[in-house]
């Protein structure tokens, strides 16, 4: 039987002026993103896990995130499955969800961009099987898929925001070590659903 997984990587972040905090704050915000969004959308999470390391004065953030997509009796029926349209809408949803709450908790919009580096690109992959656009028209329906996905991603994560918080700071508190998707799902179902877009995301330290 095979399992259909998925791994995803946040971009790394180098301490260039900007404290610890900063870092750790902005990588769980991050992977908090990700974790919510793939409860909300009825993904399973494998784990999830915030790496901090210090060498020195120089320290670096990363967040990892792994999902588990289904699992099917053959591979290629796993492969089959993993490119529906509904599979990649939410897949691409799932993507992007981690710029968005970082967004909210990181007051640098370049290193937001760049900690989504792999995001954007794996979500731009989605828009490919979707669509299936022709060569002179992917530019313009990658970025539509993309912007589309992008909104819905936003009104997920905005009506989460409890949820959003309870998972950093849970992640923030215990750093370098795998959570997982059990906790994870339990975290995020326990907190209620708001409809105050003034919601703010808190500090993702414990």
């Amino acid at each position: 039987m095979a399992k259909n997984s998925a791994q995803r990587r946040a971009g790394s972040y180098i301490s260039k002026g900007r404290t610890n905090e900063d870092l750790i704050n902005a990588a769980v915000f991050h992977e908090a993103g990700h974790v919510v969004a793939a409860v909300a959308l009825g993904i399973e999470v494998h784990y999830c896990i915030v790496e901090y390391k210090q060498r020195g004065k120089r320290s670096s953030v990363h967040g990892y995130t792994e999902l588990i997509l289904g699992k099917s009796e053959t591979r290629q029926r796993a492969l089959d499955e993993a490119r529906a349209p509904e599979v990649l809408r939410r897949r691409a949803i799932h993507a992007l969800a981690g710029h968005i709450a970082e967004g909210w908790a990181n007051s640098d919009p370049q290193d937001v961009e760049r900690g989504a580096t792999d995001d954007f690109h794996a979500a731009a992959g989605f828009a490919v099987l979707a669509m299936q656009p022709n060569p002179e028209q992917v530019g313009a329906i990658i970025a539509a898929y993309m912007n589309e996905r992008r909104r819905e991603a936003e009104v997920l994560l905005r009506v989460r925001v409890p949820a959003l918080n309870a998972v950093a700071q849970h992640l923030g508190a215990n750093l370098n070590t795998a959570v997982d998707g059990e906790t994870l799902r339990a975290l995020v179902q326990a907190q209620p659903l708001t409809e105050d877009a003034a919601s703010e995301v808190t500090e993702g330290r414990a």
